[in-house]
């Protein structure tokens, strides 16, 4: 089998945020890769670079799974995610009070398994 041309190739790059998430990618030409572009069509208007990093499930709420753009205000959803992947990260002076609000609440074991900001 031979080796994938770089014609076949795409460089993808996820930046997933604590409130938005973006996506960027790149094609080969003839002399190595093109800049990348960023993705922007996540609303039917365009324009938008980011999308919300936040997802709702059908289970807690009257609509089939959601997330970024398409979830509802006023929904049980799952935000401030990103914080769940170091879970052995210690708070410091210089983090948001809204970060140590959530920690207090235990946002891993909340309702919707997230926390936003004025939930509670």
């Amino acid at each position: 089998m031979a080796a994938p041309s770089n014609a076949d190739r795409i460089i993808v790059g996820l930046d997933y945020g604590t409130t938005g998430t973006a996506v960027a990618f790149s094609k080969p030409n003839r002399r190595g890769y093109k800049v990348p572009r960023i993705y922007k069509a996540w609303t039917s208007r365009g324009g938008c670079c980011k999308v919300p990093s936040v997802i709702a499930y059908e289970e807690e709420n009257n609509f089939p799974r959601a997330w970024g753009f398409k979830v509802p205000a006023d929904s049980v959803d799952c935000a401030w995610t990103k914080l769940l992947l170091d879970g052995d990260s210690p708070l410091t002076e210089h983090d948001d009070d809204a970060i140590s609000d959530a920690w207090s609440h235990d946002i891993r074991t909340e309702s919707g398994g997230g926390y936003r900001p004025g939930a509670l």
